[in-house]
Parts: C-alpha cells; structure tokens; sequence
C-alpha cells in the first residue's frame, strides 16, 4: 500500500489563484486501494508551477468491509441505507453519516496516515472515543476515530502510511466491535472516502 510521490512541472497562466485541491473520483471503485490528490500551489512571480501528486491510501492496511458508508444521494438505495446511522443512546433518532465505518471481522486493526501532514488535533470525545485529525499542507482534514492505542501526537508530522493508531470501539460504533470511523473534509465539507 505504498504511495507514491510524483513531483511534475507545469505551465499555469493564471496568476493570483489560491491553492486548491483537485480530488479524482474518476479513477475509484469500492475496492480501489488509491486514488490521487493534486495540490496545486502557484506564485504571482514566475508562471511555472510545482504540482505534487500523492495518491490517497486507505487508512487500513487489512482487507476491511465497509459497516457504514458515506450519505452520497448518488449512490444505490442498499447503500444509502448503510448510510443511515442511529445516534447513540437513542433507539428511534438516527442521522446521515458524514463518513465511513470500517471493521475486519471485530478483530483489531492498523490504523494508517492516508497521506503526509501534520497531527492538527487529538481528542477524546463521547460519542466518537478517540480522535487523531491529521491535515494535509493543502488544508484537507482526514479524520480518524474510534481508535485504540493512539503512537501519534498533536503538532507531529507523519508520513503517508505511517500507523497512527489501532482500531478501537466508541459509543457511535458499539454495534461494530473494533472498527474505525474515517472522514474527509475539504473546506468545512464532508467529502465520501470511499469516491477519492
């Protein structure tokens, strides 16, 4: 599951433009272990532009099932269902997950840096156990929770790959043993980690 890095030069004519991220869902399946994220950064002084391209791994290293999937109105309804969460301590309140729920047959599992940056937070939180936020040097969130025996801390750089923490169990994923619970946000906006 290594990733790759791919440094490449390109020409860009447009001067002033922020950095943006450019996520290819293009190339993914359910079963695809990789996809690639552009960053793109330019310099009002010179119009040649450094991209770099690291492709986005999944945060396990196991032949995991997907327990619950992203709310995406695009998908199957069978998905869509596996979608709708209760909330817990609630038997009749439920919600669209904003992420996915990843566990291998209740046994326990790595947890992996789905790509290089820098530990933003680490917390323990109620409803979601704990928590490792890790930021990539494009503003991109991964996070990662109902984790168990955290090797990483806040303010520490990681590298795409490098296990961050072990599976664990949390209020919000009780029904699935071992499990982890992973979201992407770009901007404030929860993004579908299965589709990158």
């Amino acid at each position: 599951l290594g990733g790759a890095l791919i440094v490449t030069m390109s020409v860009l004519y447009a001067a002033n433009s922020a950095p943006e991220i450019n996520l290819d869902s293009s190339l993914s399946t359910s079963s695809d272990r990789t996809s690639s994220v552009i960053t793109t950064s330019s310099s009002t002084s010179q119009p040649i532009v450094d991209e770099k391209v690291e492709e986005i791994i999944r945060p396990y290293t196991v032949d995991c099932k997907v327990a619950h999937y992203f709310y995406d109105e695009t998908d199957s309804s069978e998905i869509r269902q596996k979608a709708i969460v209760s909330i817990p301590g609630s038997d009749r309140t439920y919600m669209l997950s904003e992420g996915c729920d990843y566990n291998y047959d209740d046994k326990s599992f790595s947890i992996v840096a789905s790509v290089s940056g820098t530990i933003s937070d680490k917390l323990s939180d109620p409803t979601f156990g704990e928590i490792v936020i890790l930021t990539h040097e494009n503003g991109v969130k991964f996070i990662y929770a109902s984790l168990s025996d955290i090797k990483v801390n806040k303010g520490q750089e990681v590298k795409q790959g490098d296990i961050i923490a072990s599976s664990g169990t949390s209020a919000y994923t009780a029904n699935l043993g071992s499990s982890l619970h992973f979201e992407v946000v770009k901007d404030g906006k929860n993004l579908n980690p299965e589709k990158l």
